[in-house]
């Protein structure tokens, strides 16, 4: 949730020139930030369009684009060696996950084992 505070800064001669919100709080403040799209379409060393369609989606809401990315906080999945030689012995299965159905295979394989030797799954 944005802060109140900053929805009321927005609305008149606040004190901040620009915000820093997640692009799924960006609407709530629709009414009183600055339409980016003009600018987005006369600044062509953005290269906005390089951008995959979703990510520009964002920071949309209806037909403005209301904010442009600042980073991506894409989440990477890392699978421990150790499980996999184990995953593999005790299952006689390939580890290399490839697919979503191996991904959920390998994960519901160890859902409630004790992974860490502490006794507790």
């Amino acid at each position: 949730d944005i802060n109140p505070a900053a929805i009321e800064d927005a609305k008149g001669p606040g004190i901040f020139d620009s915000y820093m919100v997640q692009a799924m709080a960006a609407p709530d403040m629709a009414d009183y930030i600055e339409d980016l799209t003009p600018r987005i379409r006369d600044t062509p060393e953005l290269n906005w369009l390089d951008l995959l369609s979703h990510v520009r989606k964002m920071g949309a809401y209806g037909e403005k684009q209301l904010s442009v990315p600042f980073d991506f906080d894409f989440v990477s999945v890392l699978f421990r060696d150790d499980l996999r030689a184990k995953y593999e012995a005790e299952t006689g299965r390939t580890a290399d996950i490839k697919t979503w159905e191996d991904f959920a295979d390998f994960n519901e394989y160890w859902y409630g084992k004790d992974l860490n030797d502490d006794g507790e799954p």
